[in-house]
């Protein structure tokens, strides 16, 4: 399985690293309407760590404002369960009780099917308009030559050439910047994060039990 999301929005079976099906998604789901009425997440911390910490801990440790209380809070604890089998869409005939669920009153389910769903909110077309003719306008053409004034401003950006190899300048270690190098770290620490998520749900575990 991949280990791969935002911090804030992976199931805690993901993080745990125990393999994962679609039901992940409903957790996902769960967070994202926590967030569009909260203007946060339900996990919110300063770390990755405690951010997986809070996740894989449950949603009854959770504090819910007043804007998620009633009835999108039962659907959002429904979707947020922490044994994946057990999130309402999952469950037999779940799908159709999500849909019923009482947060959704008044929503037109077959008009949404058919894509005749009118939208609450249209934007008028002079809106998009001053949104974003006016940065095209100011935006130099994409196909404007670069022109070097020599004064070598971008010496220690990294760049590379449309067919991968080097620019030429000289810092050697086969051609590459250091910056460029510094982002092949990265990369590599990348796939050393997402091949790390035991190491994770050990530390995790390791962490709770103390």
């Amino acid at each position: 399985m991949t280990f791969c999301g935002t911090p804030t929005y992976l199931a805690p079976e993901v993080i745990r690293g125990t393999g994962y099906t679609h039901s992940a998604d409903w957790w996902s789901l769960g967070v994202l309407i926590y967030e569009l009425l909260c203007g946060t997440t339900p996990f919110e911390a300063i770390s990755e760590m405690k951010i997986w910490r809070k996740v894989v801990a449950g949603v009854e440790n959770t504090s819910f404002p007043e804007a998620c209380q009633g009835d999108p809070g039962d659907l959002i604890r429904a979707l947020l369960r922490s044994e994946p089998s057990q999130r309402m869409p999952v469950l037999p005939a779940g799908l159709a009780e999500l849909q019923g669920h009482r947060w959704y009153r008044g929503f037109d389910w077959d008009l949404f099917r058919d894509r005749a769903l009118r939208a609450p909110y249209k934007p008028k077309e002079r809106d998009l308009d001053q949104g974003f003719s006016a940065a095209e306008r100011a935006a130099p053409p994409a196909d404007e030559p670069y022109s070097d004034d020599g004064s070598e401003w971008d010496r220690n950006f990294a760049t590379v050439d449309d067919d991968g190899a080097s620019n030429g300048s000289p810092h050697g270690d086969h051609g590459f910047h250091p910056l460029q190098k510094l982002f092949r770290r990265g990369s590599t620490m990348s796939r050393d994060r997402a091949g790390s998520a035991s190491s994770w749900a050990a530390l995790l575990g390791a962490k709770d039990s103390s």
